[in-house]
Formats: C-alpha cells, sequence, structure tokens
C-alpha cells in the first residue's frame, strides 16, 4: 500500500513539473528562423556547448561567450562543438 502511495505522488508531482516547464534557461534556444551561422553557446546538462545560431529568435539558452554560459548555467566543460544541433 505504502508503494502504490508513493508511485501516485510521484506521477503527481511529475505531472506538476511538466506543467510548470523548466526555467528558460534550461529551455533549448534553438537556433532560430534566421539563416545566418553565428557560433554561440547553450547550457546542456550543466556543461556550455557550442551551436550555430541563426541570428533572430531563438531562446534564452543562448550565449555569446563562453564565459557568459558558464557563469549563467554552472558549466565548466570545454564546448562540445558544432555537433549538438537544436532545432
Amino acid at each position: 500500500m505504502k508503494a502504490l502511495l508513493l508511485v501516485c505522488v510521484l506521477l503527481f508531482a511529475a505531472a506538476c513539473m511538466a506543467q510548470r516547464g523548466y526555467p528558460d534557461i534550461f529551455r533549448p534556444g534553438g537556433t532560430g528562423p534566421c539563416r545566418a551561422a553565428i557560433p554561440r553557446y547553450f547550457c546542456n546538462r550543466g556543461r556550455c556547448e557550442q551551436f550555430l545560431y541563426g541570428g533572430c529568435q531563438g531562446g534564452a539558452n543562448n550565449f555569446r561567450s563562453l564565459q557568459e554560459c558558464q557563469r549563467n548555467c554552472g558549466g565548466f566543460g570545454p564546448p562540445g562543438g558544432f555537433g549538438g544541433f537544436r532545432g
């Protein structure tokens, strides 16, 4: 019975968290709809990775420098290169 109650509480908590969403810093910023290819950094699981930003829109998880990314997301690892596509 306790296990069933625990499962119900965990499912409820997960549903509440999913509805609230993540803070903007943890949402992928995306490349945006524009077609530029500007190197930028984003926070991915506590590490900063590089991606190509299209130049407009996107999201808050989009930093001009590795240092700015590290200050905002706590990641101190080397950038992941251009392999981290975030569309």
